[in-house]
């Protein structure tokens, strides 16, 4: 849990090196857990799907067209839906 941790709980901690071309994307459980117009979950493995797709962009472009993705699929969230994006590029 990155954004809004629970004080009672532990967590492990650590340190990485991205190394250049890393992706490192930071979501909330509103993005996967997007529902669709059929009832479905968006999900992780459609997420890294986009990911793929959008790599060779900005971080910038990246969240924005992965949410207009996500609006396409359905124009209404329920939930709050954050990404925060990170690339090394050298």
């Amino acid at each position: 849990m990155i954004l809004g941790p629970n004080p009672k709980q532990h967590y492990v901690t650590g340190i990485t090196t991205l190394e250049p071309g890393s992706i490192l994307l930071l979501f909330t459980d509103g993005v996967i857990e997007h529902h669709m117009r059929d009832g479905s979950e968006f999900g992780i493995a459609r997420l890294k799907s986009l990911v793929t797709h959008y790599a060779n962009l900005s971080a910038n472009q990246m969240i924005s067209g992965i949410f207009e993705d996500l609006k396409l699929l359905n124009p209404n969230f329920h939930d709050d839906a954050t990404i925060v994006c990170l690339k090394r590029i050298c």
